[in-house]
């Protein structure tokens, strides 16, 4: 099967696209068309696929979006990349600059400028906060929430020296989150409205240089904890910037939007 793909980069997470709204792409055979393209060494290279298709039966949405992990597992949502199917879906002409599309985690709707892309997400509640999690590598309290997808967040007072290897994969297989699994976020304060994140992400099995969900997921945990105060700003382990703004009502945090780099690398 010949392929015709687009690399993309949300504040250095890499996606590889693929327009599939004929169906051509055999379902059963998505999950290893995925590994082979996502791999490093012998494929394009990328932390995850993400394939435009045709929107649900009766959605008034622009397109259906779905996500693929490196390791061709399927994810309900992914906020970079989100942003980055916004784009090509525009470049393609599928979509125009002010579009909505389907995920397995709800509509989105989402802004396209020639800067950036704006996406807003649909509510989630709140997180689970002081949670003690126990592993021969890990002994503390961390939050959990679902923005979508799965996020442990740790908060910690320095990151560079942090082994989030290590530390991420000792806590996305404890016991807490089976089967599943989690993403791990491990974040450090900077100011009111500035937090520093680095992301293990479950799926790829190593820490991205950016996670908009879990950057999303960092943001409501500290704002909960009462350490920030939207809008807020993530810099992400690629240095980029996500800008981040939500309200929360007493059991949701509603009006959620995000905002950062997303572009065709080739």
């Amino acid at each position: 099967m010949k392929l015709k793909f687009w690399k993309l980069t949300g504040a250095g997470n890499d996606f590889i696209g693929l327009l599939n709204r004929d169906g051509a792409l055999p379902e059963s055979e998505i999950p290893s068309i995925v590994q082979r393209l996502c791999h490093r060494r012998f494929g394009v290279g990328a932390d995850g696929v993400l394939i435009i298709e045709q929107p649900e039966a009766g959605s008034s949405a622009d397109f259906r979006m779905r996500y693929f992990n490196a390791d061709g597992s399927e994810a309900a949502t992914c906020g970079n990349g989100a942003r980055c199917i916004a784009r090509l879906a525009h470049y393609l002409n599928v979509a125009p600059k002010d579009m909505s599309f389907d995920t397995m985690a709800g509509l989105y709707h989402a802004v396209v400028t020639p800067q950036a892309v704006t996406i807003d997400m649909p509510p989630v509640g709140l997180p689970q906060s002081g949670i003690k999690l126990s592993t021969p590598e890990f002994n503390d309290n961390v939050d959990f929430m679902d923005v979508g997808v799965p996020h442990v967040v740790v908060f910690v007072s320095e990151l560079d020296k942090l082994d989030v290897l290590t530390l991420g994969r000792s806590l996305r297989y404890h016991p807490q989150f089976h089967p599943n699994g989690t993403n791990v976020n491990f974040v450090m304060p900077v100011d009111e409205h500035t937090l520093q994140v680095r992301t293990y992400e479950r799926g790829i099995e190593d820490e991205t240089l950016a996670c908009g969900t879990g950057s999303l997921a960092s943001a409501i945990c500290s704002v909960v904890r009462k350490i920030a105060t939207p809008p807020l700003t993530v810099i992400t382990r690629s240095g980029v910037k996500l800008e981040f703004n939500f309200v929360i009502r007493e059991n949701k945090v509603d009006s959620i939007t995000m905002s950062g780099q997303a572009e065709i690398v080739f």
